[in-house]
């Protein structure tokens, strides 16, 4: 985790700010550079998933959710 922290703090994504009760954690946040990316990244998502839903019936997308949503669910179990 904190190599992933690392890389998003040296992109501007997040900082790092002292935890007061606890000297040795930190508090992670997110910059308005990584708010700007999220929004990015959320249109490019929507995009995506608009592409893979073509051909499909509304019916056919919510079979593949709920197939989707159990194999999360039985892995989640272990």
């Amino acid at each position: 985790m904190t190599r992933l922290v690392d890389r998003l703090e040296k992109t501007g994504i997040v900082e790092r700010h002292p935890s007061p009760g606890d000297r040795r954690a930190f508090r992670i946040h997110v910059t308005p550079k990584g708010l700007e990316s999220l929004e990015k990244a959320k249109k490019v998502i929507m995009g995506v998933n608009e592409e893979l839903r073509k051909g499909f019936t509304a019916e056919e997308v919510e079979s593949y959710k709920k197939v989707l949503k159990s194999i999360l669910e039985r892995f989640k179990a272990r």
